[in-house]
């Protein structure tokens, strides 16, 4: 892996997935709430970070697999 993609990588995901005192993934979704395009996306994921002691949102991470 290039180093500044690693580099880029551990600032903005691994840093506050390991500071965040809350994480959060989203659940499967149901039928209703696929688009009508058929399932374009089959690996699809949603984390929400919270900072508890600060009672703010880190971040919300979302990756897919196009």
């Amino acid at each position: 892996m290039p180093q500044e993609l690693e580099a880029r990588l551990g600032e903005r995901l691994y840093a506050p997935i390991r500071t965040a005192t809350g994480r959060y993934v989203l659940g499967v979704l149901p039928e209703d709430a696929l688009h009508d395009y058929d399932p374009i996306h089959i690996d699809f994921h949603e984390l929400v970070l919270i900072d508890r002691l600060a009672a703010t949102p880190r971040a919300l991470l979302v990756a897919s697999d196009d």
